[in-house]
């Protein structure tokens, strides 16, 4: 009844089994992650007068969905990422996605009204709907509990898009599948501002939890790996940073 649901493109560097006995599992019966918190910013601008702004329609929709389905009052336990959607104003600097639901702990027993509406919004007569204003069931978990106003645990730390660190490039970049999407220069080297294809999530104290990949051809890292990629990263060891040979391998 005490449920782990992982997605097929996640790679573990720590056994997801010691969140069951975390307190906020105890508490709440679930256990969520953060998704990467990119600040979006909501203008009528065109998309290529400004990278990061997103359409200004896409958000005022969203905002009039989401208060359709939880209220037009915030029910407080909404996550505060989420909050500018029953503010007014110009909204700079937003989360565009709190979740990410490539793994999900959930006591069953518990949650049982959770349940019925996350089948809710994604069954086949609302999924259209609910897919208009959110990526996929990313958040679709979160606002389940909201609506059957039952608790719920959100990660303290948030996912990362990390760089990719000359240990991790020397690991993964026998994959010609994965080399395919890493831009090289003319002498074989990775160029500058090579990242890893995918999100890594991590502990407060900084030690890997997974790593979720954007896809299964992306090869997976070693927990070994993992723990150590933002901590070369940060210390001059990155392949966009570096001239070796290695870069290339």
């Amino acid at each position: 009844d005490e449920l782990l649901l992982a997605d097929a493109d996640i790679v573990f560097a720590s056994n997801p089994e010691r969140f069951f006995e975390t307190p906020e599992f105890r508490e709440s019966g679930t256990y969520f992650f953060r998704d990467e918190q990119s600040n979006w910013r909501f203008f009528g601008k065109p998309k290529k007068e400004c990278r990061t702004c997103h359409d200004v329609k896409y958000y005022r929709q969203r905002k009039g969905w989401l208060r359709v389905l939880l209220g037009v009052k915030m029910p407080v336990s909404v996550p505060p990422e989420w909050a500018y959607h029953w503010e007014e104003g110009e909204v700079v600097n937003a989360t565009m996605e709190v979740m990410d639901s490539g793994v999900v702990l959930l006591d069953r027993r518990r949650h049982s009204g959770l349940v019925r509406e996350l089948f809710r919004l994604n069954d086949d007569s609302h999924r259209n709907e609910t897919y208009k204003h959110v990526y996929g069931d990313k958040e679709t978990f979160w606002l389940a509990a909201v609506l059957a106003r039952e608790p719920f645990a959100l990660h303290a730390v948030e996912a990362a898009h990390e760089c990719c660190s000359l240990l991790a490039y020397a690991t993964i970049a026998h994959s010609a599948m994965w080399r395919s999407r890493v831009i090289l220069t003319e002498s074989g080297g990775a160029e500058r501002g090579t990242a890893l294809q995918g999100l890594v999530q991590r502990f407060p104290n900084g030690r890997a939890i997974y790593y979720h990949r954007k896809a299964l051809d992306v090869p997976p890292l070693s927990p070994f790996v993992l723990d150590r990629n933002a901590e070369l990263c940060s210390g001059g060891w990155a392949v966009s940073e570096s001239t070796s040979p290695l870069a290339g391998v």
